[in-house]
């Protein structure tokens, strides 16, 4: 994987926190995903503590960046095991994508109508 401008230049291990903080997501996501993906399995020191690479950081964006394109773990589980940590382009992929993408915004736009409903009362 090439180089990620998200990632800190002047580190080579980062805790919990700072991936959370990193990669914009939860602590216990990260841990989740660790148990998920068998690849996702930082290092821990002398007291317990994780201690994630950069190339553990790295694999975490690529599942974070991968799953808001709306990819299922079991398809990202599947690229991370085929080695192949670049997006899979088809047609019917990117029309897949598209309308998960457009059903996550009408559930959105209907949750927006309703809280606004609720407002005007």
């Amino acid at each position: 994987m090439s180089a990620d401008p998200r990632i800190p230049g002047d580190k080579s291990f980062f805790r919990i926190g700072e991936v959370a903080r990193i990669a914009t997501v939860s602590c216990s996501k990260l841990r989740f995903w660790e148990k998920r993906f068998d690849r996702l399995a930082p290092a821990r020191g002398g007291t317990g503590q994780r201690r994630y690479t950069r190339e553990d950081v790295k694999m975490i964006l690529f599942v974070k960046d991968r799953a808001e394109e709306g990819y299922g773990l079991s398809a990202i589980e599947q690229q991370i095991t085929s080695g192949n940590l670049q997006p899979m382009e088809t047609p019917q992929l990117s029309l897949d994508r598209l309308e998960h993408v457009q059903e996550r915004m009408d559930r959105v736009s209907g949750l927006l109508t309703r809280m606004n409903e609720r407002l005007a009362r």
